[in-house]
């Protein structure tokens, strides 16, 4: 909880940029259909990004930015920690 709750309180002053939000709006509802986090691969096919080094890329910052939290090592484990709007869930 305490690494979630650091991620929350580093959130860079840069709003996601448009693709980031895509990506982002796209985990949303994923989850809520699935309630499950969605793959990179899932991720990748959806938005038609090029390769999962991007899909990760847009992760990192998204992480960065405070939108989610990933646990390392684990596949598919997401937190949203932020709303669309950008305010706190936690």
């Amino acid at each position: 909880m305490n690494n979630i709750l650091s991620q929350i309180s580093t959130m860079s002053k840069y709003p996601p940029t448009t693709r980031q939000m895509d990506v982002f709006k796209f985990i949303l509802k994923h989850m809520e259909k699935k309630h499950v986090a969605p793959t990179i691969s899932e991720i990748g096919r959806k938005l038609k990004l090029a390769s999962p080094s991007v899909v990760h890329r847009h992760l990192r910052e998204l992480e960065k930015k405070g939108y989610l939290y990933r646990e390392k090592g684990k596949r598919q484990a997401m937190i949203v920690l932020r709303n669309l709007d950008g305010s706190s869930i936690i």
